[in-house]
């Protein structure tokens, strides 16, 4: 009697109450009605354009065709019973629950789609696990079509759309062109450097206030400050770098565009003094911006992340801690200088030593985001930051190896390999912290490449992370409930100057993997446009518009790449024949459901 109670419960409560559909619970009604996955079209338009309750669709189901083939009118209610069990759980019902849900359909107390959704939301136990299964299962085929933020990654915000941008043109914040980015390319995200040295580039930080000069403030303000925020010391940070991320953060929020920053350059007074930094060929001047802070300044880069989590926490929602492991030009960790001696010698305990200093930054920032936004209920309804671990192209090999190339007068360079470095982290951090990755897909999205990660490949570098949360996980939780599933494209291009075809057809490309794959959350190409104005077109390879495309963006549509952004809107791509990716690559045009 006890469970018969329970069960008509449950019925009441799935005929009485209205629930939201989401693409899950849709999901499972594709599961138990028909035993399949739905497609990405259907999906949506049941969730997005149907405006039914999950009670109304599910009704709704019973009017559709396939259905009425499915279960004809002249089948036995008993059969219909024993159909949606074994969709369900891969079981007959057993004769008490049987004999109750013939009783209550027979009689016409219930209706089938009642049924249904009082038998999924009564499941429990092994039910309960073989219908997670199989609901992650046809998720999982069609997840990568579906809107981002539509994904579930409980505790997290997602972008609304895939496709985002790295505009090097900061300067450029006028309001029409903004309006562009949200209503006609619809970005879902943008991507910034984020210099610490810009911001604290005056004096080193102390132990008690500090004066600071004209045009800094002091952080933290007090002695309260400090004890609630965990600051371990008081820094002088340059106002017009504070007033300037916060002009260029609020025009992104108002446009619904999150914020992703890369968190790099240490301060001078804060680095190794022995730190080389790294010099590409023809290139006179070392750049410095790899160089790690030194062991003793570990905490004033913690003040620096506290500080901006208290600062623009309520704009920023992707933190990437800078290290381009593919290259140890990139992160210069140790005052070594990486000859053939060395690298013969001692490369392990260097590569390692490398990555422990990087996995050390990595956790508190971690610890530090999440310590400083405890209190994000009151921004914007969300409580959970991503932290990427970025790598470069470098994959396949699991040996360290040279450089592609070498400065005269200095160092034999080493390239990691970006498994190594992940082979670390999840030694160190496993699912324990919170954390993913973003990457550099360089190249044409379909290029063969024996030794890195292309648009095209990202599959391999998925299933490593997959494999490593699979061996530690919990088997009642899908591997792409964890944040360590998710990808970040930050930072690609095609590296073919003034071709704007072939950057065009990789816009295209690449979005379409990234909508084929659900691990991946966002792509920012670098960069949206040139700044350099290098010559007369403003040519550079690492752009996907020139510098004469005026700033409101009203001379862009001449260029096929800004047409090939217009085709990645959440409101063109599959759903839409009439635009460049489907007129040119068959790519995003409308899909039936």
């Amino acid at each position: 009697m006890k469970k018969t109670i329970i069960i008509f419960f449950l019925v009441a409560t799935a005929v009485l109450n209205a629930t939201s559909p989401t693409y899950k619970n849709v999901t499972k009604l594709y599961v138990a009605t028909f035993d399949r996955a739905p497609s990405a079209a259907g999906l949506r338009y049941w969730v997005d354009d149907s405006n039914l309750d999950l009670e109304g669709i599910a009704k709704s189901f019973f009017d559709q065709d396939e259905t009425k083939r499915k279960y004809p009118s002249d089948a036995s209610i008993g059969d219909f019973i024993s159909a949606v069990y074994i969709n369900l759980f891969d079981r007959f019902p057993d004769d008490e629950g049987y004999r109750y849900w013939y009783n209550e359909i027979s009689s016409g107390r219930i209706d089938q789609s009642a049924f249904i959704l009082a038998t999924i939301n009564g499941s429990g136990g092994d039910d309960a696990l073989v219908l997670a299964q199989k609901t992650d299962a046809a998720f999982d085929e069609i997840s990568g079509k579906l809107a981002p933020s539509q994904l579930d990654l409980p505790g997290y915000s997602l972008p609304t759309n895939k496709q985002g941008l790295s505009d090097r043109n900061y300067a450029l914040l006028g309001d029409a062109r903004y309006e562009v980015f949200e209503n006609k390319l619809e970005f879902g995200i943008q991507k910034y450097n984020y210099y610490w040295y810009q911001a604290e580039d005056l004096s080193p930080s102390t132990p008690s206030p500090q004066a600071c000069a004209n045009g800094y403030t002091l952080f933290p303000e007090d002695e309260n400050q400090k004890k609630l925020l965990g600051i371990h010391s008081y820094h002088c940070y340059k106002e017009s770098f504070i007033k300037s991320k916060e002009k260029r953060f609020e025009q992104n929020t108002n446009h619904h565009m999150q914020v992703a920053v890369v968190l790099w350059t240490t301060p001078e007074f804060y680095r190794d003094p022995g730190c080389e930094g790294f010099c590409f060929p023809l290139q006179e001047k070392h750049l410095m911006e790899g160089c790690y802070p030194t062991a003793s300044h570990y905490d004033d880069y913690e003040d620096w992340i506290r500080f901006t989590a208290y600062r623009f926490g309520k704009y920023i929602d992707h933190y990437i801690v800078w290290n381009e492991v593919d290259s140890t030009n990139w992160a210069d960790s140790s005052t070594t200088r990486y000859t053939k001696e060395v690298m013969s010698k001692d490369i392990k305990f260097h590569m390692n030593r490398s990555f422990d200093i990087y996995a050390n930054l990595l956790k508190r920032t971690i610890n530090s985001v999440n310590s400083i936004d405890k209190t994000c209920l009151d921004y914007s309804g969300k409580c959970k930051n991503l932290v990427y671990v970025p790598i470069d192209r470098g994959w396949y090999s699991q040996d360290p190896i040279v450089n592609r190339y070498e400065d005269q007068d200095r160092s034999l360079r080493i390239r990691w390999q970006n498994m190594n470095l992940l082979d670390y982290i999840w030694e160190r951090l496993g699912l324990k912290y919170t954390w993913s990755i973003a990457v550099h897909p360089y190249g044409r999205v379909y290029e063969d490449s024996s030794n890195s990660l292309r648009f095209s490949t990202l599959k391999d570098l998925s299933a490593y992370q997959k494999e490593q949360i699979d061996i530690r996980k919990s088997k009642h939780r899908s591997w792409l409930s964890y944040p360590q599933s998710r990808l970040f494209a930050s930072e690609q291009n095609v590296n073919d100057p003034n071709n704007y075809e072939a950057k065009a057809k990789f816009i295209c490309e690449s979005y379409d993997v990234s909508m084929q794959m659900p691990e991946i959350i966002a792509i920012s190409h670098n960069h949206f446009q040139d700044y350099t104005k290098r010559d007369d077109d403003g040519s550079s390879y690492h752009h996907m518009l020139p510098s004469t495309v005026r700033e409101d963006l009203s001379n862009a549509d001449k260029y096929s790449t800004f047409r090939a952004y217009m085709s990645t809107a959440t409101s063109v791509w599959n759903r839409d024949d009439d635009h460049y990716c489907c007129d040119n690559y068959g790519l995003g045009c409308k899909l039936s459901w």
